[in-house]
């Protein structure tokens, strides 16, 4: 069974439809369809800030059509599989790299010091 990624606002709804959630376990139609990727990396074009967003795995229950890039894709039917925790996420070096920017830290998980701060503190 292949899965996919969507990601969603904290509320687990949609961008855009804040009146909507999904549901762990639920299918659900749309004539719009529905957007995933195929890595919660690639959801980042979509969702910048990994800490203000939530992954769900996804299954495909109709075709599977390209949206664009190699990444992004969309079905008419979907069953919302699990919620996928962060920490699960991280564990993909670009992916916490970027939630280390929003965090404040360098890709090795150290506190980013700024250029400016270091050019006008005393030594």
């Amino acid at each position: 069974m292949k899965t996919y990624v969507k990601a969603v606002s904290k509320d687990l709804s949609p961008q855009g439809s804040p009146e909507f959630s999904f549901v762990i376990g639920e299918e659900y139609s749309s004539e719009k369809g529905y957007c995933f990727c195929d890595t919660a990396n690639a959801t980042r074009e979509y969702y910048p800030n990994p800490l203000e967003t939530r992954y769900l795995e996804v299954q495909a229950l109709s075709e599977v059509v390209s949206i664009g890039d190699p990444h992004s894709f969309r079905a008419d039917k979907i069953k919302i599989i699990r919620e996928i925790s962060l920490e699960e996420l991280r564990e993909d070096f670009h992916f916490n790299s970027t939630c280390n920017y929003f965090e404040g830290l360098d890709h090795k998980g150290k506190e980013k010091k700024s250029f400016w701060k270091k050019i006008f503190t005393k030594r």
